[in-house]
Formats: structure tokens, sequence, C-alpha cells
């Protein structure tokens, strides 16, 4: 756990520790899931269910944990992957501006002069 620090270490593992305490508590799993997306701990929560995936009582619930894993690694891979938007320039929205003025003027009129 290079560049880990201790404090880190404890939350994780106190949470962790919860989870084991109350494996069927669903808040307990999101709530180890949350804080190793924000600290960039997604392997060692892999890691956590993986060592677990042989437990007759454990194993399915942390097999469909492992995979959700993959899902959310996926996921956010592809989002910083996806491209940005450019922006529009800014002579292109003065035109479609200016020719929806027009047009709304030109419509005006000719309900005026009916």
């Amino acid at each position: 756990m290079v560049g880990r620090s201790i404090n880190h270490d404890l939350v994780f593992e106190t949470l962790w520790g919860r989870v084991l305490e109350a494996w069927d508590d669903e808040k307990a799993h999101a709530a180890v899931l949350d804080y190793a997306v924000r600290t960039h701990a997604l392997a060692e929560l892999a890691a956590s269910y993986r060592a677990l995936k042989d437990d007759p009582d454990k194993g399915p619930l942390a097999q469909k944990k492992m995979q959700a894993l993959v899902v959310t690694v996926t996921l956010m891979m592809e989002s910083r992957r996806a491209p940005k938007g450019r922006p529009v320039p800014w002579w292109l929205t003065m035109s479609a501006t200016l020719v929806c003025a027009l047009v709304v003027t030109y419509l005006t009129l000719a309900l005026l002069h009916r």
C-alpha cells in the first residue's frame, strides 16, 4: 500500500469490518464502495472481496460485488475517455440569434398587418 496514509487504512479497515459484521446489509457495502471510489482504493476492495470468494456463506455475494466493481471501474474509465464537446463558435451563436430575431420580427409584422 504505497502512498496510502495510516488514516486511510484505518477508515478502510473500519468500513470493511462493518461489511463483515453485517454481510447482508447493502448500506455497509455501499459505504465501503463509496469510500473506495473517492480514495482510489478499488483494488484493495476487490482484493478484500476476492479473499472471500471461496467462503460458502459469503462467496456468492462476494462474487457479485467483484462483478459490480468491474462494472464500476469500466464506467469510470469510459467517462474519462469520452471526448469533450467543442464549444460553439461565437459567430455561429450570433448568426442563429440574428436569424431568430428576424423571423420573430417578420412574424410579428405579418400578424399586425392582418
